[in-house]
């Protein structure tokens, strides 16, 4: 079997599917092996700590609660802040951080503790929440005003 094309979308599959046909020559210009965009994005599978963190992010915005966080950053350091949950995108939490008066991206693994608070906050865009699956994979994001 040939493979042109540098491309290993779909390979294993055709790969197989090749074996099972006796087809010897096939292109990545066959129809049966998807385009790059045509794929489904990869879900992030957050570990059961960092499920509990998405949920108790969620639960703040759509209450419109700030969240207090411990985060560890890309150099180790460890920092405790308040924010304003917005938007959870695969592996990433945005919040405003009003001491710093900006958004902030926090990797989601990195957040060590997230807990709700009783401070109400008035949202300045639309707030993001991620739907968290059984099997913890993230499987949408929905856009509300809350």
């Amino acid at each position: 079997m040939t493979v042109k094309n540098n491309s290993l979308v779909g390979i294993s599959r055709v790969i197989k599917e090749a074996a099972e046909t006796g087809q010897k020559n096939m292109t990545m210009d066959d129809p049966k092996i998807k385009e790059p965009e045509q794929l489904a994005e990869p879900k992030y599978s957050p570990g059961r700590k960092s499920t509990k963190n998405i949920k108790r992010i969620n639960t703040s915005a759509q209450n419109r609660k700030m969240v207090n966080i411990r985060y560890k950053d890309n150099k180790g350091n460890v920092t405790r802040r308040s924010v304003e949950p917005y938007k959870i995108e695969g592996e990433d939490f945005w919040g405003y951080d009003p001491e710093k008066g900006g958004i902030r991206r926090f990797k989601i693994d990195n957040l060590k503790k997230v807990k709700g608070t009783d401070i109400d906050f008035s949202p300045k865009w639309d707030i993001k929440t991620a739907k968290v699956g059984v099997a913890g994979f993230i499987e949408k994001l929905s856009t509300e005003n809350y």
